[in-house]
């Protein structure tokens, strides 16, 4: 049964018009934090991968490798692709063409709700996806490639398959194909469009699907190296109550109110401290239950339970429900096939990093599945609900809480965003000045030799205007600090940095409104630029202080005796500071 609606014209230009207000927020935010420099996984994924793509014997082969346990050619191409257009390496435009797949996503599911007569009801939608609590997916290129764009293909593939004929099915074998080389969980993108297609009896393109959806998984695991440990049946029934707690934990994360924070840090922490970290994954437990659940329950709709309910007599539970409710199996079909992906989404990330911990449920890239999920059970809900004006408080109760989850993630989440960027351009600093990268210590491989070699072919060119700081430092470092107090463990090589007299500078830089301070680590041959850290607890909160690893990062200087100073790069001034600490760095052997 169709809800049928009367819209106005006005009405429906009024939902566009606040649509379009988080859409413009968020990429407001990414061209202002965006900054044109590698971070995390873009080093081997797209710098190196640019490298050796004319020394490749095999495009293919330097197409589809290996990276890690994805394969990931649709990355690969674009970056190269874009390399050869415009000459240069740029992280930004690879960024935003990986963010613009949200506005695809957004579409396919706007064009769901007007199918069905529930435009007024949409407004959540883009509130729910268009927030900062996966800001890697934002900001990193290669990230945003692979984990936004795999959702653009699975919506995309689900949505023809499910509601088209024709041309439309084999345009979905084709996105299909590519979400398959985009991210490992591109395969589950070709399972379900097939069980799909299986539910709705359209043989000849089972058929066809099967072959070539199923060669597209068949090339994806021939010759794959599988780098995490295969599990039998013993491992999974000993580890049930994990891998439960994993996919929870999982569909609930958009629900994760406070900063990223390892579990692995609760085993240090004071009791009280450890007790509240448990107490903030309530919400996201009890609310993962409940999409997991619906999830489960919208998919055993169209499986031969629902039969089986129709054929005997419901108790009073069922019946009570089915009074308010109605099945609407052609409307519910897409939702429930994106659902079903993204629970075997969940399921293999579980069985692939349960050796992690369970922080890896809220790994920053994973937390775009949880808005989707929640997405599809709010449209099923609205779709099968009978009472209207029940819908109506749903609905207002979800944008009211998209609105403030939103707000949230946001306030939450720009202190690390900024943090990252200044990583980035920490090691821009220090590759233009030291030939030596040396933020990331060597967590993503041999970085300074593929960004020399990168810079010597003319592939990527770090920013003119970077230049050195030892001008800026023997004039500005007879400078008093009476609102700074730099504290140096001499054993552990950790600095810490506090401000002890301006509330106010703390509590910009605390909301990520500032752009915070700096270490520089310098002798009379070379100077090192590293990003000073907020502290936080593992609560999530913010303590009054900065600090900078400086023992991650050692590896990576030249052995000596390096003096350290702080640089404060805040809006309304930039000041260097000496402190009365030394660092000496011996060769390791």
């Amino acid at each position: 049964m169709r809800i049928s609606t009367q819209h106005a014209g006005s009405d429906l230009d009024r939902v566009a018009l606040l649509t379009s207000i988080p859409i413009v927020i968020y990429f407001a935010c990414f061209f202002y934090y965006s900054i044109n420099a590698p971070q995390f996984d873009d080093f081997q994924t797209i710098i190196r991968s640019v490298i050796t793509f004319d020394e490749a014997k095999s495009r293919l082969h330097w197409l589809l490798s290996q990276y890690g346990e994805h394969r990931i050619g649709y990355i690969r191409f674009i970056a190269i692709a874009l390399q050869r257009l415009t000459g240069k390496i740029d992280f930004v435009w690879m960024g935003l063409i990986g963010n613009a797949s949200l506005v695809g996503v957004v579409v396919i599911l706007f064009r769901w709700f007007k199918q069905w007569g529930l435009e007024r009801y949409f407004l959540p939608v883009p509130f729910i996806l268009f927030q900062m609590n996966y800001h890697h997916n934002t900001f990193t290129a290669m990230m945003a490639l692979q984990n936004l764009t795999i959702l653009l293909w699975a919506v995309i593939t689900l949505w023809w398959v499910s509601t088209s004929q024709g041309w439309r099915l084999w345009a979905a074998l084709a996105t299909a194909v590519l979400a398959v080389f985009t991210s490992g969980n591109g395969l589950f993108v070709v399972i379900t469009a097939i069980l799909v297609l299986i539910y709705r009896r359209q043989w000849k393109h089972v058929a066809v699907w099967t072959l070539i959806g199923g060669g597209a998984v068949f090339g994806y695991f021939w010759g794959l190296d599988m780098v995490r440990p295969s599990y039998n049946l013993t491992f999974l029934m000993t580890h049930a109550l994990q891998l439960s707690a994993f996919t929870i934990f999982f569909g609930g994360s958009y629900f994760d109110l406070l900063p990223n924070v390892l579990m692995s840090s609760v085993g240090h922490a004071p009791f009280h401290t450890a007790t509240l970290f448990y107490a903030r994954l309530v919400l996201p437990f009890g609310m993962g239950l409940v999409l997991i659940t619906a999830s489960l329950l919208l998919i055993g709709r169209l499986l031969p339970i629902d039969y089986y309910l129709q054929q005997n007599q419901p108790n009073k539970v069922i019946r009570w429900v089915t009074d308010r409710f109605v099945y609407q199996r052609e409307a519910s079909i897409f939702l429930a096939a994106v659902l079903l992906f993204i629970l075997l989404t969940a399921s293999v990330v579980a069985l692939g990093r349960l050796d992690i911990g369970l922080s890896q449920s809220f790994a920053i890239r994973y937390k775009i599945y949880a808005p989707l999920m929640l997405i599809c059970c709010y449209a099923a809900l609205l779709i099968n609900i009978r009472d209207q004006a029940l819908r109506g408080k749903f609905y207002q109760l979800l944008l009211i809480s998209s609105l403030v989850i939103g707000f949230n993630s946001y306030v939450q989440n720009l202190n690390q965003i900024q943090t990252n960027k200044r990583t980035a351009f920490s090691g821009l600093q220090n590759m233009a000045v030291n030939r030596s990268w040396a933020v990331y210590g060597g967590d993503y491989g041999n970085i300074d030799s593929v960004m020399q070699t990168a810079i010597d072919r003319h592939m990527y060119q770090i920013n003119p205007a970077i230049t050195s700081l030892f001008t800026k430092l023997n004039h500005d470092l007879k400078r008093p600090c009476p609102a700074i107090r730099v504290e140096f463990d001499t054993t552990a090589l950790a600095a810490h940095l506090h401000v002890v007299h301006s509330p106010l500078d703390l509590s910009l830089i605390t909301a990520g409104t500032s752009e915070g301070p700096y270490f520089i680590v310098y002798n009379d041959q070379r100077e090192y630029l590293f990003p000073a850290q907020l502290d936080r607890s593992v609560v999530g909160n913010y303590q009054s202080g900065f600090h900078c690893d400086v023992k991650r990062n050692s590896q990576s200087l030249v052995p000596g005796v390096y003096k350290i100073a702080v640089m404060t790069n805040w809006r309304r001034a930039s000041r260097l500071y000496h402190t009365r600490y030394r660092l000496n760095l011996t060769a390791q052997r």
